[in-house]
């Protein structure tokens, strides 16, 4: 069965904690979001970090799980006791039984972190939820991200022009990627053995 939004999600490591975002979380993400250095593409406008803009930002993570837009989740870095990231799944359809998912917050110095955390992510969603595609999109100009995508064996599938306007109003185009359950199965998922 494809349900996904019938409860909270935990997903463990040995390195790696993934779990459903709460309001709780908004001191630890505002210490992080402050103090590490962050990926330059993501949900909020970095010069506009701070305590009220943060607190707002997972408010409104936790607004569209309510109305199961999406699925807020937060990642720790086990070893350092730290938060690393926020990621989600989001844009879920049960009919086709297929999801994307895309990153809200990423500190730079957690890749190897949000590697684990992404294969936790494509585990849970293919192995517990059925899905039959997990996508993923990235700002064409983002060689960091296509990088990283690649590397975790996701495949690309082409260009969606003006896709996105950030709080500037420029907008860009984005890259999209995608792992289907046969490509889990047979050549992805051994990468996060």
């Amino acid at each position: 069965m494809f349900e996904i939004f019938d409860g909270p999600v935990l997903l463990e490591s040995e390195g790696v904690s993934v779990r459903s975002l709460s309001v709780s979380d908004v001191e630890a993400i505002t210490a992080f979001a402050l103090n590490e250095p962050l990926w330059s593409f993501i949900s909020l406008p970095l010069r506009q970090l701070n305590p009220p803009s943060i607190e707002h930002f997972v408010r409104n993570q936790l607004q569209d799980h309510r109305i199961r837009r999406g699925i807020p989740l937060i990642v720790f870095d086990v070893e350092k006791k730290q938060v690393a990231g926020i990621l989600r799944y989001e844009y879920i359809s049960f009919r086709h039984q297929h999801m994307e998912i895309g990153g809200r917050l990423l500190g730079q110095h957690h890749e190897a972190i949000l590697s684990e955390a992404m294969g936790l992510l494509l585990r849970h969603a293919f192995e517990k939820r059925n899905s039959l595609r997990v996508g993923m999109k990235a700002e064409v100009q983002n060689e960091r991200a296509h990088d990283f995508l690649t590397q975790i064996g996701a495949t690309t599938e082409g260009i969606l022009r003006n896709y996105y306007t950030d709080y500037e109003g420029i907008t860009y185009d984005m890259q999209i990627y995608s792992i289907i359950a046969s490509e889990w199965h047979e050549k992805v998922s051994h990468r996060f053995a």
